[in-house]
């Protein structure tokens, strides 16, 4: 792909992103997306089908930035909470009670699956698993794929469940909370509290 296309699709996704952080999915048009752009329409046609076209490839690049980040730290919680902080705008913009047609919750639940696996990887290569509560749990579980999910899925239950985007302070409290008092408690061999 020529540079010059490569720096159309990045300003396309940029533009999302930005009306991500002023309005809800559904009320964003591709005439939205091409102002903020500050393309045509036709320009918008040629590298992309919709609007959701976009908002998939811009997760997909959330995704890529958020493993590339895993490199650099092997805390699996301390990257979700730094992902949630930095995109809190954004994923209330695209939560499912924020929309009428479409639902991002499965996409986010694959990101932190994503971003867990990924970790795994790396702190295995590195030989630091046991140093993440989350990620030893995973580790030594008879079937870590299917651990990653049940993971994942209660850090989403727990995102839906207690209203984090009206109390954004509530992501570092309840991830605190059950790294160090359910996860710890697990890898210590005692009884969570």
């Amino acid at each position: 792909m020529r540079q010059s296309e490569n720096r159309m699709r990045r300003d396309i996704l940029l533009a999302m992103k930005t009306m991500l952080s002023r309005k809800r999915f559904e009320e964003i048009t591709v005439a939205d997306i091409c102002k903020e752009a500050m393309i045509h329409r036709s320009s918008f046609y040629r590298y992309f089908r919709d609007k959701y076209e976009v908002v998939d490839e811009l997760f997909m690049t959330l995704i890529r930035q958020l493993l590339a980040d895993t490199k650099t730290s092997t805390d699996a919680i301390e990257q979700i909470k730094a992902f949630m902080h930095e995109n809190l705008t954004l994923l209330h913009n695209l939560s499912p009670q924020n929309q009428g047609r479409i639902n991002f919750y499965p996409d986010t639940m694959h990101l932190i699956q994503d971003l867990l696996a990924e970790s795994l990887r790396m702190t295995e290569a590195a030989g630091t698993t046991d140093q993440d509560p989350l990620l030893h749990q995973i580790k030594i579980a008879d079937d870590p794929e299917m651990a990653i999910a049940f993971y994942s899925g209660g850090i989403m239950g727990l995102f839906e469940n207690y209203d984090i985007f009206d109390h954004p302070d509530r992501i570092d409290k309840l991830l605190n909370h059950w790294k160090e008092k359910r996860l710890s408690a697990l890898v210590g061999n005692e009884q969570p509290k």
